[in-house]
């Protein structure tokens, strides 16, 4: 919950009728964006650990920016849906994760054009990281089960 109103009383209504946090609007930007990872971290919908790997063969994925470093420092700017797929997938390298665990995360339900449309994306991404970096982006489908990030990789909170 933002709101101007920030006394005692009423931020201990606002939680007791189950915020789960409290802040006023004269918060920093700074706390208003650590409640809202806090709160994203509970609620399991963001599990981000900070990595950085010191190969420069590396991808890094900047969550807060929206963007992604290539090997040999090509940046591309990336939309939602590009940046929770990544995230989902950099957290776990090497590991196929489910495609239907992938729509959970963008909060999409299983449906064919849900599936179809995650398809797409995951489609565009690695042929946007070829055409800005002219490297193969290691995206790979796992077949009957999801998708998997092949290569080295790290994520920037």
């Amino acid at each position: 919950m933002l709101t101007a109103l920030d006394s005692d009383e009423y931020q201990v209504h606002g939680l007791a009728i189950g915020a789960d946090a409290y802040l006023s609007k004269r918060s920093s930007l700074e706390l208003i964006e650590a409640t809202c990872v806090s709160v994203l971290r509970r609620l399991n919908k963001l599990d981000l650990p900070v990595s950085r790997p010191v190969s420069a063969q590396a991808w890094y994925l900047d969550f807060r920016h929206w963007r992604l470093t290539c090997p040999g420092g090509v940046v591309l700017e990336l939309t939602q849906t590009e940046v929770t797929l990544l995230a989902a997938l950099f957290q776990q390298p090497g590991e196929s994760i489910a495609r239907e665990n992938l729509l959970a995360l963008l909060e999409k339900p299983e449906s064919l054009s849900n599936l179809r449309n995650l398809d797409n994306a995951a489609s565009r991404l690695r042929r946007k990281a070829k055409q800005a970096s002219g490297l193969e982006f290691p995206l790979r489908p796992s077949y009957g089960k999801g998708y998997t990030f092949a290569g080295e990789c790290g994520i920037w909170k």
